[in-house]
């Protein structure tokens, strides 16, 4: 693609994704909030510092609106790809077996996000409490910090748009692979004020990365700044990449049929 095209691809992408934010951003404050709700009242019962011991890295509410986000949005991606390379084909189809595997792929991205998220959480309380021991706060006022940390709509929108396009990103590659034709992909970033930049003094550069080409299981790489780790990534929010490279990514997967010198696809070579 050229500029243009990926400027108006990614648009499209993320016009499509903010259906699924308006629809899923209340669940997940809720969820969060409920967790909030749900410690203090153990806090209350037992005390601050009890609860904080008992507190269980699993919160079946967020784990499972995050599991709907991630299948309603990773079908819907996943089928549009599909539907995209096939286009010019007699026979368009979605083999069954890879809406299991994909669903298999996002349950245990959902199971992943929702330990390193609780890990978070734990760390926000902690620091609360330790700052309420210095400070001797009352226990509404910790209370109240905890759910300002814990339960805040910019946390909850920062995980719904980070999670829904990683289940697209994540479902795009998925149906992309099961073609039956060589495909290339090709990241598509952001581009503006808040796109990871060198010049910025950003870790990595997505800016760079826009309109890179790659066969398809091929990773893309980019090496640090500062630190010189080599972030790999199959994908935008590859959650094999470091989450300096991650978190709150906003590129996008575009692909395109691979042809011979006369136009022809070219059929992928099993072994």
């Amino acid at each position: 693609m050229n500029y243009n095209q990926r400027r108006t691809y990614q648009q499209n992408w993320h016009r499509l994704l903010r259906r699924y934010e308006k629809k899923y951003l209340p669940r997940i404050l809720k969820a969060l909030e409920g967790e909030a709700k749900r410690f203090i009242a153990e806090a209350e019962r037992v005390g601050f510092q009890t609860a904080f011991r008992s507190f269980g890295l699993v919160n079946p509410q967020l784990l499972s609106v995050i599991e709907q986000m991630h299948k309603e949005v990773g079908l819907k991606f996943g089928k549009d790809v599909n539907r995209y390379l096939t286009r010019t084909q007699k026979i368009s189809f979605f083999n069954a077996n890879f809406l299991l595997n994909l669903v298999e792929i996002l349950t245990r991205q959902a199971l992943e996000l929702l330990t390193a998220v609780e890990t978070t959480t734990k760390e926000r309380i902690l620091q609360i409490l330790n700052r309420s021991t210095i400070e001797q706060l009352s226990f509404v006022d910790t209370a109240r910090l905890i759910t300002e940390q814990v339960a805040n709509p910019e946390r909850a929108l920062t995980i719904t748009r980070t999670e829904s396009n990683r289940a697209a990103n994540i479902a795009a590659f998925e149906a992309a692979r099961i073609q039956d034709y060589e495909v290339t992909k090709e990241w598509i970033s952001s581009i503006d004020s808040r796109t990871r930049r060198y010049r910025e003094k950003d870790e990595y550069d997505h800016a760079i990365l826009d309109g890179t080409v790659q066969e398809l299981d091929q990773a893309f790489q980019q090496t640090g700044r500062t630190k010189g780790i080599i972030a790999n990534a199959q994908y935008p929010l590859d959650a094999q990449a470091p989450a300096a490279f991650t978190i709150n990514c906003r590129c996008v997967l575009g692909f395109e049929n691979k042809r011979d010198a006369s136009g022809n696809l070219i059929p992928k070579r099993f072994i």
